[in-house]
């Protein structure tokens, strides 16, 4: 290294020690800042677990699916029938989307991180050599965003609202999750009851075939009544193997809504049987206020206006003076010179009237995003519990009157048939019915258990099929520059 070298260096070293005591500790904080950047921090997850596992019963997991504890867990569960709720539980510990929703919520917790902090301080060095031989000029100096230090506050309370709408949306979407395993678990065990009920009418058709085929041959009946009864034990049979299939596909959507592996996916039991509705009604009135509380959707719309104020509150200055920074020299020219100067942007071509429309219409979008999704919520809320309140009715109107009755009804025409009083067909007819009352009985029960399962994703601050919320565009905020 040339001696020339080795004195530019020693002169530099002295101005970095001189820099301000305010940016030394903005760097300090910085520093404590980007610690936490790698994963999200301890306090955060407690908050976002405790959150899922108030609405769910199970905490996800911020460390993967690789994690022991967790396979433990999910295999603990998979051991046992899964129930509709087991289901969600399961879904929150293992389906990789959960996985999905908290990394985006740390690429957010990245762009917090740079929306809380000022831009890094800048230096520059340079040694001029003239070609006559005289003495090398030493020139060296720095140079501070300005701008970056007078908007720091409203940066912050933007970075703030983005950061708490992505956490939000993150909650609202592990709660879809669980959710959607719920409804694929209902609609399962709803499949395997129909296709249980569908044996025993085909193994009582088939009976019923045999018994008439032998009367027939007695010469006791007419060919048009045991012809009656292979249609009857045909159709049995062609129903059977239609809810067989209808079965294959329910249980492949449950192993996607649980996140199952391949190993995983054979091996576990459904509960056999949904529960019967409640007897207690569904208050709609009561419901609205409770969802618009819960929302995750609201809290997002809340935070994002907070990020369009701030973006407003700074594109006045923001745009009239862009790129504004401090800078000072020191230059070595046979004698030592120094000095400090201000740069900014000449608004030249434009007033940065752009910049302020912008962030005035993004607050005003934010506003009315807010209020139209208070107004649909509450929609919502009241679609969805009117909706639960109506199901279950009519569940336990199947499952308590039109059952019995129809089995009643079956129990007294075989009577009569027995005593021929009754033909065959009107047999056959009663038969049908109460397969009917049967299968509509379960559908009933599904449809419920499916309604409620949405009300209830409501309550806990999630939303099915919900519209994307519109997104602030920070972008217009000054942001820390990477240089001067």
């Amino acid at each position: 290294m040339r001696l020339a070298d080795i004195a530019m260096l020693k002169a530099v070293s002295p101005m970095i020690c001189r820099l301000r005591r305010s940016t030394l500790i903005l760097t300090l904080v910085g520093s404590a800042y980007l610690s936490g950047c790698a994963t999200l921090p301890a306090g955060e997850q407690d908050l976002l677990g405790a959150r899922i596992e108030q609405a769910i019963g199970e905490r996800p997991s911020f460390d993967g699916r690789s994690s022991k504890e967790v396979s433990d867990r999910v295999a603990a569960l998979l051991a046992e029938p899964i129930t509709p709720e087991t289901a969600a539980r399961i879904a929150i510990a293992n389906n990789p989307r959960v996985q999905m929703a908290y990394a985006e919520l740390g690429v957010a917790r990245a762009d917090f991180l740079d929306g809380v902090l000022p831009s890094n301080p800048v230096i520059h060095a340079a040694r001029l050599v003239p070609k006559a031989p005289e003495t090398d000029i030493l020139k060296y100096g720095f140079g501070i965003d300005l701008m970056s230090l007078l908007t720091l506050p409203a940066r912050r309370n933007a970075a703030q609202g983005g950061w708490e709408a992505a956490k939000a949306r993150a909650i609202g979407e592990t709660l879809m999750v669980a959710a959607n395993a719920r409804i694929a678990m209902i609609e399962f065990i709803a499949a395997n009851q129909n296709l249980d009920l569908m044996r025993q009418a085909n193994d009582a058709s088939q009976a019923a075939l045999v018994a008439a085929e032998a009367i027939f041959a007695a010469g006791n009946s007419a060919p048009l009544d045991v012809e009656r009864e292979r249609l009857f034990a045909a159709e049995m049979a062609l129903t059977l193997r239609q809810a067989e299939a209808r079965l294959i596909p329910a249980r492949e959507r449950v192993n996607a809504a649980l996140g199952l592996s391949e190993d995983q996916r054979q091996s576990w039991s459904a509960a056999r049987r949904l529960p019967a509705p409640p007897e207690e009604a569904i208050v709609v009135d009561a419901v609205v206020a409770e969802v618009v509380t819960a929302s995750t959707d609201v809290a997002t719309a809340k935070a994002m206006l907070q990020a369009a104020r701030a973006v407003r509150s700074t594109s006045g200055i923001a745009s009239l003076l862009p790129g504004l920074e401090l800078s000072g020299e020191r230059e070595r020219d046979g004698i030592w010179k120094r000095g400090f100067g201000i740069g900014v942007g000449l608004p030249v071509f434009g007033l940065g009237t752009s910049t302020r429309l912008r962030a005035e219409s993004a607050m005003t979008l934010a506003n009315a995003n807010l209020a139209s999704l208070e107004l649909e919520l509450g929609a919502e809320a009241r679609s969805a519990a009117a909706m639960a309140e109506a199901t279950r009715q009519m569940a336990i109107e199947r499952r308590e009157v039109i059952l019995p009755l129809s089995a009643q009804v079956f129990t007294s025409t075989q009577l009569n048939f027995n005593a021929m009083q009754l033909g065959i067909f009107q047999l056959l007819e009663a038969k049908r019915a109460r397969l009917d009352a049967g299968r509509m009985s379960i559908d009933a029960t599904r449809d419920y258990w499916i309604a409620q399962a949405n009300l209830d994703l409501l309550r806990q601050g999630g939303r099915g099929g919900s519209q994307p919320l519109a997104q602030v565009d920070t972008t217009q905020m000054p942001k820390p520059a990477a240089g001067h």
